[in-house]
Protein backbone atom coordinates (compact mmCIF):
# COMPACT_ATOMS: atom_id res chain seq x y z
CA UNK A 1 0.00 0.00 0.00
CA UNK A 2 2.82 2.38 0.89
CA UNK A 3 4.62 1.58 -2.37
CA UNK A 4 1.45 2.13 -4.40
CA UNK A 5 0.91 5.51 -2.74
CA UNK A 6 4.47 6.55 -3.59
CA UNK A 7 4.00 5.44 -7.18
CA UNK A 8 0.68 7.28 -7.54
CA UNK A 9 2.38 10.42 -6.19
CA UNK A 10 5.23 10.09 -8.67
CA UNK A 11 7.77 9.49 -5.90
CA UNK A 12 9.85 6.85 -7.68
CA UNK A 13 12.88 7.08 -5.39
CA UNK A 14 10.76 6.54 -2.28
CA UNK A 15 8.90 3.65 -3.93
CA UNK A 16 12.20 2.03 -4.88
CA UNK A 17 13.57 2.39 -1.36
CA UNK A 18 10.45 0.78 0.11
CA UNK A 19 10.47 -2.07 -2.42
CA UNK A 20 14.19 -2.67 -1.89
CA UNK A 21 13.57 -3.10 1.83
CA UNK A 22 10.62 -5.41 1.27
CA UNK A 23 12.57 -7.60 -1.17
CA UNK A 24 15.58 -7.79 1.13
CA UNK A 25 13.49 -8.70 4.16
CA UNK A 26 11.50 -11.52 2.58
CA UNK A 27 12.91 -15.02 2.57
CA UNK A 28 9.82 -16.46 0.92
CA UNK A 29 10.29 -16.84 -2.82
CA UNK A 30 6.55 -16.73 -3.42
CA UNK A 31 6.35 -13.37 -1.64
CA UNK A 32 9.36 -12.08 -3.58
CA UNK A 33 7.88 -12.68 -7.04
CA UNK A 34 5.00 -10.13 -6.90
CA UNK A 35 7.37 -7.56 -5.39
CA UNK A 36 9.81 -8.17 -8.24
CA UNK A 37 7.01 -7.83 -10.78
CA UNK A 38 5.94 -4.52 -9.24
CA UNK A 39 9.52 -3.24 -9.26
CA UNK A 40 10.18 -4.08 -12.92
CA UNK A 41 6.79 -2.88 -14.17
CA UNK A 42 6.67 0.36 -12.20
CA UNK A 43 10.31 1.35 -11.87
CA UNK A 44 12.08 -0.48 -14.69
CA UNK A 45 12.29 2.54 -17.00
CA UNK A 46 13.80 4.74 -14.26
CA UNK A 47 16.13 2.11 -12.78
CA UNK A 48 16.87 -0.26 -15.71
CA UNK A 49 20.04 -1.85 -14.30
CA UNK A 50 18.48 -2.64 -10.94
CA UNK A 51 15.31 -3.88 -12.67
CA UNK A 52 17.34 -6.33 -14.77
CA UNK A 53 18.98 -7.69 -11.63
CA UNK A 54 15.64 -8.07 -9.84
CA UNK A 55 14.12 -9.72 -12.91
CA UNK A 56 17.01 -12.19 -13.23
CA UNK A 57 16.68 -13.19 -9.56
CA UNK A 58 12.91 -13.58 -9.89
CA UNK A 59 13.29 -15.77 -12.99
CA UNK A 60 15.57 -18.17 -11.09
CA UNK A 61 13.13 -18.35 -8.18
CA UNK A 62 10.10 -18.89 -10.44
CA UNK A 63 11.83 -21.59 -12.50
CA UNK A 64 12.89 -23.41 -9.34
CA UNK A 65 9.20 -23.91 -8.52
CA UNK A 66 8.68 -26.01 -11.67
CA UNK A 67 12.07 -27.72 -11.87
CA UNK A 68 11.47 -30.64 -9.50
CA UNK A 69 10.09 -34.09 -10.16
CA UNK A 70 6.90 -33.01 -8.44
CA UNK A 71 5.18 -29.62 -8.60
CA UNK A 72 2.68 -28.50 -6.00
CA UNK A 73 -0.30 -26.45 -7.04
CA UNK A 74 0.91 -23.59 -4.83
CA UNK A 75 4.35 -23.61 -6.47
CA UNK A 76 2.93 -23.71 -9.99
CA UNK A 77 0.46 -20.91 -9.24
CA UNK A 78 3.32 -18.70 -7.99
CA UNK A 79 5.39 -19.54 -11.08
CA UNK A 80 2.48 -18.98 -13.44
CA UNK A 81 1.52 -15.58 -12.00
CA UNK A 82 5.06 -14.27 -12.35
CA UNK A 83 5.75 -15.77 -15.78
CA UNK A 84 2.44 -14.59 -17.24
CA UNK A 85 2.98 -11.03 -15.95
CA UNK A 86 6.50 -11.05 -17.37
CA UNK A 87 5.29 -12.23 -20.78
CA UNK A 88 2.58 -9.54 -20.80
CA UNK A 89 5.20 -6.89 -20.06
CA UNK A 90 7.55 -8.21 -22.72
CA UNK A 91 4.76 -8.24 -25.31
CA UNK A 92 4.97 -4.48 -25.72
CA UNK A 93 8.75 -4.31 -25.47
CA UNK A 94 9.82 -7.32 -27.49
CA UNK A 95 6.98 -9.53 -28.82
CA UNK A 96 9.46 -12.23 -29.92
CA UNK A 97 10.78 -12.58 -26.37
CA UNK A 98 7.20 -12.62 -25.08
CA UNK A 99 6.35 -15.43 -27.48
CA UNK A 100 9.35 -17.44 -26.25
CA UNK A 101 8.19 -16.88 -22.66
CA UNK A 102 4.69 -18.04 -23.62
CA UNK A 103 6.04 -21.26 -25.13
CA UNK A 104 8.00 -21.92 -21.94
CA UNK A 105 4.88 -21.40 -19.81
CA UNK A 106 2.88 -23.73 -22.07
CA UNK A 107 5.54 -26.43 -21.75
CA UNK A 108 5.55 -26.13 -17.96
CA UNK A 109 1.75 -26.14 -17.86
CA UNK A 110 1.71 -29.34 -19.92
CA UNK A 111 4.21 -30.95 -17.56
CA UNK A 112 2.30 -29.80 -14.49
CA UNK A 113 -1.01 -31.11 -15.88
CA UNK A 114 0.55 -34.55 -16.22
CA UNK A 115 1.97 -34.47 -12.71
CA UNK A 116 -1.30 -33.34 -11.18
CA UNK A 117 -4.24 -34.84 -13.05
CA UNK A 118 -6.56 -34.76 -10.04
CA UNK A 119 -10.16 -33.67 -10.38
CA UNK A 120 -9.43 -30.80 -8.00
CA UNK A 121 -6.93 -29.31 -10.44
CA UNK A 122 -9.20 -29.49 -13.45
CA UNK A 123 -10.75 -26.05 -12.99
CA UNK A 124 -7.38 -24.48 -12.19
CA UNK A 125 -5.87 -25.96 -15.35
CA UNK A 126 -8.73 -24.59 -17.44
CA UNK A 127 -8.19 -21.15 -15.91
CA UNK A 128 -4.46 -21.29 -16.67
CA UNK A 129 -5.21 -22.29 -20.25
CA UNK A 130 -7.71 -19.47 -20.76
CA UNK A 131 -5.15 -17.00 -19.46
CA UNK A 132 -2.56 -18.28 -21.92
CA UNK A 133 -5.04 -18.04 -24.80
CA UNK A 134 -5.64 -14.38 -23.91
CA UNK A 135 -1.91 -13.80 -23.60
CA UNK A 136 -1.33 -15.39 -27.00
CA UNK A 137 -3.86 -13.01 -28.58
CA UNK A 138 -2.12 -10.07 -26.94
CA UNK A 139 1.26 -11.15 -28.26
CA UNK A 140 -0.12 -11.72 -31.75
CA UNK A 141 -1.50 -8.16 -31.72
CA UNK A 142 1.84 -6.75 -30.54
CA UNK A 143 3.65 -8.66 -33.29
CA UNK A 144 1.24 -7.14 -35.80
CA UNK A 145 1.96 -3.67 -34.41
CA UNK A 146 5.70 -4.27 -34.58
CA UNK A 147 5.37 -5.34 -38.20
CA UNK A 148 3.78 -1.97 -39.06
CA UNK A 149 7.06 -0.17 -38.47
CA UNK A 150 8.95 0.50 -41.67
CA UNK A 151 5.88 0.09 -43.88
CA UNK A 152 3.60 2.69 -45.49
CA UNK A 153 0.84 3.88 -43.16
CA UNK A 154 -2.75 3.05 -44.02
CA UNK A 155 -4.43 6.24 -45.25
CA UNK A 156 -7.66 7.35 -43.59
CA UNK A 157 -8.38 8.91 -46.97
CA UNK A 158 -9.15 5.40 -48.22
CA UNK A 159 -12.42 5.72 -46.28
CA UNK A 160 -13.06 9.30 -47.40
CA UNK A 161 -16.70 8.82 -48.38
CA UNK A 162 -17.60 7.82 -44.81
CA UNK A 163 -15.23 10.12 -42.93
CA UNK A 164 -16.08 13.31 -41.07
CA UNK A 165 -13.63 15.95 -39.92
CA UNK A 166 -13.41 18.26 -36.95
CA UNK A 167 -11.19 21.35 -37.16
CA UNK A 168 -8.94 20.02 -39.92
CA UNK A 169 -8.56 20.56 -43.65
CA UNK A 170 -6.53 17.52 -44.70
CA UNK A 171 -8.75 14.74 -46.02
CA UNK A 172 -6.04 12.09 -46.24
CA UNK A 173 -2.54 11.22 -45.12
CA UNK A 174 -1.48 11.79 -48.72
CA UNK A 175 -2.36 15.46 -48.22
CA UNK A 176 0.22 15.53 -45.43
CA UNK A 177 3.23 14.11 -47.27
CA UNK A 178 6.30 16.06 -46.27
CA UNK A 179 4.95 16.43 -42.72
CA UNK A 180 5.56 14.29 -39.67
CA UNK A 181 2.14 12.97 -38.65
CA UNK A 182 1.11 11.75 -35.21
CA UNK A 183 -2.06 9.66 -35.46
CA UNK A 184 -3.72 9.58 -32.05
CA UNK A 185 -6.42 6.90 -31.73
CA UNK A 186 -8.73 7.96 -28.90
CA UNK A 187 -12.33 8.27 -27.66
CA UNK A 188 -14.27 10.80 -25.58
CA UNK A 189 -15.00 8.20 -22.88
CA UNK A 190 -11.33 7.18 -22.49
CA UNK A 191 -9.66 8.59 -19.36
CA UNK A 192 -6.12 7.54 -20.36
CA UNK A 193 -6.68 9.25 -23.73
CA UNK A 194 -7.54 12.50 -21.97
CA UNK A 195 -4.41 12.08 -19.83
CA UNK A 196 -2.31 12.42 -22.99
CA UNK A 197 -3.84 15.79 -23.97
CA UNK A 198 -1.23 17.92 -22.15
CA UNK A 199 1.53 16.24 -24.17
CA UNK A 200 -0.39 16.65 -27.43
CA UNK A 201 -0.93 20.36 -26.77
CA UNK A 202 2.72 20.81 -25.81
CA UNK A 203 3.97 19.05 -28.95
CA UNK A 204 1.59 21.03 -31.15
CA UNK A 205 2.82 24.31 -29.69
CA UNK A 206 6.46 23.34 -29.97
CA UNK A 207 6.58 21.56 -33.32
CA UNK A 208 3.57 22.42 -35.52
CA UNK A 209 5.47 25.22 -37.26
CA UNK A 210 8.40 22.85 -37.77
CA UNK A 211 6.33 20.26 -39.63
CA UNK A 212 4.39 18.18 -37.08
CA UNK A 213 0.70 17.51 -37.68
CA UNK A 214 -1.38 15.77 -35.02
CA UNK A 215 -4.55 14.01 -36.16
CA UNK A 216 -6.94 12.55 -33.61
CA UNK A 217 -8.64 9.43 -34.96
CA UNK A 218 -11.92 8.47 -33.33
CA UNK A 219 -15.37 7.00 -34.06
CA UNK A 220 -19.00 7.67 -33.25
CA UNK A 221 -19.97 6.45 -29.77
CA UNK A 222 -23.47 8.01 -29.45
CA UNK A 223 -22.27 10.81 -27.18
CA UNK A 224 -23.95 14.18 -26.91
CA UNK A 225 -22.92 17.43 -25.23
CA UNK A 226 -24.47 18.23 -21.84
CA UNK A 227 -24.79 22.01 -21.69
CA UNK A 228 -25.40 21.99 -17.93
CA UNK A 229 -22.23 20.08 -17.03
CA UNK A 230 -20.24 21.21 -20.10
CA UNK A 231 -19.21 17.61 -20.65
CA UNK A 232 -19.74 14.87 -23.20
CA UNK A 233 -22.13 12.17 -22.06
CA UNK A 234 -23.44 8.88 -23.39
CA UNK A 235 -26.99 9.24 -24.64
CA UNK A 236 -29.80 6.72 -24.25
CA UNK A 237 -31.37 8.13 -27.42
CA UNK A 238 -29.90 8.00 -30.88
CA UNK A 239 -27.50 10.91 -31.42
CA UNK A 240 -27.41 12.24 -34.95
CA UNK A 241 -24.13 12.54 -36.83
CA UNK A 242 -24.43 16.32 -36.79
CA UNK A 243 -25.03 16.43 -33.03
CA UNK A 244 -22.11 14.13 -32.27
CA UNK A 245 -19.79 16.17 -34.47
CA UNK A 246 -20.95 19.30 -32.65
CA UNK A 247 -20.20 17.53 -29.37
CA UNK A 248 -16.66 16.78 -30.57
CA UNK A 249 -16.18 20.45 -31.47
CA UNK A 250 -17.22 21.49 -27.96
CA UNK A 251 -15.18 18.68 -26.38
CA UNK A 252 -12.12 19.89 -28.31
CA UNK A 253 -12.70 23.45 -27.18
CA UNK A 254 -13.23 22.42 -23.56
CA UNK A 255 -9.77 20.83 -23.45
CA UNK A 256 -8.21 23.63 -25.53
CA UNK A 257 -6.89 21.14 -28.06
CA UNK A 258 -5.12 22.61 -31.08
CA UNK A 259 -5.31 19.62 -33.42
CA UNK A 260 -8.19 18.29 -35.49
CA UNK A 261 -9.97 14.93 -35.63
CA UNK A 262 -10.89 12.48 -38.33
CA UNK A 263 -14.04 10.56 -37.38
CA UNK A 264 -14.30 7.27 -39.21
CA UNK A 265 -17.41 5.12 -39.55
CA UNK A 266 -17.79 2.38 -36.97
CA UNK A 267 -17.91 -0.09 -39.85
CA UNK A 268 -14.61 1.08 -41.33
CA UNK A 269 -11.50 -0.93 -40.51
CA UNK A 270 -9.06 2.00 -40.37
CA UNK A 271 -8.04 1.21 -36.79
CA UNK A 272 -7.74 -2.49 -37.57
CA UNK A 273 -4.93 -1.75 -40.01
CA UNK A 274 -2.96 -0.36 -37.06
CA UNK A 275 -3.94 -3.24 -34.72
CA UNK A 276 -5.83 -0.85 -32.46
CA UNK A 277 -7.23 -2.98 -29.65
CA UNK A 278 -6.63 -0.51 -26.83
CA UNK A 279 -6.51 3.27 -26.63
CA UNK A 280 -4.86 5.66 -26.60
CA UNK A 281 -2.65 4.38 -29.39
CA UNK A 282 -0.17 6.69 -31.09
CA UNK A 283 1.30 6.03 -34.53
CA UNK A 284 4.14 8.24 -35.77
CA UNK A 285 4.44 8.56 -39.55
CA UNK A 286 7.46 10.15 -41.19
CA UNK A 287 7.57 12.68 -44.02
CA UNK A 288 7.45 9.90 -46.61
CA UNK A 289 4.35 8.29 -45.11
CA UNK A 290 6.21 5.41 -43.41
CA UNK A 291 5.26 4.20 -39.91
CA UNK A 292 8.21 4.74 -37.59
CA UNK A 293 6.81 4.20 -34.09
CA UNK A 294 3.71 2.73 -32.45
CA UNK A 295 2.91 3.14 -28.78
CA UNK A 296 -0.13 2.12 -26.72
CA UNK A 297 -1.09 3.73 -23.43
CA UNK A 298 -0.69 7.04 -21.64
CA UNK A 299 2.45 6.29 -19.59
CA UNK A 300 5.35 8.72 -19.33
CA UNK A 301 7.73 6.24 -20.99
CA UNK A 302 5.51 6.25 -24.08
CA UNK A 303 5.42 10.06 -24.03
CA UNK A 304 9.21 10.17 -23.81
CA UNK A 305 9.59 7.75 -26.72
CA UNK A 306 7.16 9.71 -28.88
CA UNK A 307 8.75 13.05 -28.04
CA UNK A 308 12.21 11.77 -28.92
CA UNK A 309 11.03 10.25 -32.21
CA UNK A 310 9.14 13.43 -33.18
CA UNK A 311 12.38 15.37 -32.83
CA UNK A 312 14.32 12.79 -34.87
CA UNK A 313 11.77 12.66 -37.69
CA UNK A 314 11.51 16.44 -37.95
CA UNK A 315 15.30 16.61 -38.27
CA UNK A 316 15.41 14.12 -41.18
Amino acid sequence: MIVQNFLRSGKADEAKRELDELMKSTEDGKAFLPLATMFVQSLGSKFPEEANQVDAKAIKIAESFVAGETISREDFTAYFGFAQARASRLARINPSDALAQLKSIEANLDRYSKLDSSKESENALKSFQRSLENLNRTIETEIKRAELVGKPAKDFGDFAENNHYVAMDAKSLADLKGKVVLLDFWAVWCGPCIATFPHLKEWHDEYSEKGLVIVGATKFYNYDWNAETSKAQKSEDKVSTEAELAMLEKFRESYELKHGFVVTSNEDAFGDHFAVTGIPQAVLVDKKGIVRLVRVGSGEKNAEDLHKMIQELLAE
